[in-house]
């Protein structure tokens, strides 16, 4: 029984501590995945992690200064369309 009531603990503290994911977020960093992915690198050759993007982007739109920062960007991914080359010089 106690070991029970530890990993129901545990659960709870971990989905207690998981941020909610910006849809904006996971929208940008799956097409500057995609634009990766088209410009001739892998998932595995890349330096770019989508999971990392979500969460770095996520983490920024919630900071006053750094929601700025996430929708000037979107705006540049926005506008850039379908050129990934457009896309993956957005600042």
């Amino acid at each position: 029984m106690l070991r029970f009531a530890i990993i129901v603990s545990c659960l709870a503290a971990q989905a207690a501590c998981a941020e909610p994911r910006s849809a904006r977020c996971k929208e940008l960093c799956a097409r500057e995945a995609e634009c990766v992915e088209a410009s001739g690198g892998t998932p595995g050759d890349s330096a770019f992690d989508e999971g990392d993007c979500v969460a770095a982007c996520a983490a920024l739109e919630r900071d006053v200064e750094g929601r700025g920062t996430v929708e000037r960007h979107a705006d540049c991914v926005t506008q850039a369309g379908g050129r990934c080359d457009a896309v993956l010089s957005c600042p």
